[in-house]
């Protein structure tokens, strides 16, 4: 009669386990081990060994870490995705802020300013040096740096300045 109840019980337990009572894995690629960890599980309770105690132990910790491992790897492409939106985002801000900026140097405003700056300050802003040049990134140097330089080549061309003049004070200091 002992024989029987066995058989009958390991038939409940394979039954179970393919019947997917066992219920689902958050990761479909740790199914098996989930299977199998339930499975182990029971039949450590029918068997009632010490041995089919730790089997079924083991059998469980592997499922954990299975899902555990799936867990950080679906986290890292998450963290992976939402750096690689962030870069996206702050390269757009970039370029909006460079827009912005061309917009403002390109303007009336701007071109009204180097008009009325000193020569030494146009030598100062096509240097790159000046009260305020820290503050600026060097591609906006550059740019802001070409205007200064076209607002003195407008000034040499019409003869206020000379160029010898301005070739003098970018040779100083």
């Amino acid at each position: 009669m002992r024989g029987n109840s066995v058989r009958v019980t390991l038939t409940l337990a394979g039954v179970i386990v393919l019947s997917g009572c066992a219920g689902k894995a958050n990761h479909p690629q740790c199914q098996n081990l989930k299977n199998e960890a339930v499975g182990a599980q029971f039949g450590a309770t029918m068997a009632g060994t010490y041995i089919a105690q730790i089997q079924a132990n083991t059998d469980e910790r592997q499922y954990e870490r299975c899902e555990e491992m799936f867990d950080v790897v679906q986290y890292q492409a998450q963290l992976q995705q939402e750096q690689a939106q962030a870069q996206i985002q702050e390269q757009e801000q970039e370029q909006e802020r460079k827009r912005v900026m061309m917009e403002k140097i390109k303007g009336p405003e701007m071109q009204r300013l180097l008009k009325g700056l000193s020569l030494a300050d146009l030598v100062d802003c096509e240097k790159g040096v000046g009260e305020d040049s820290d503050k600026f990134t060097p591609d906006v140097k550059a740019i802001v740096s070409r205007e200064c330089v076209g607002e003195i080549d407008r000034r040499v061309d019409s003869g206020k300045v000379s160029r010898a003049k301005v070739e003098k004070m970018l040779n100083q200091g």
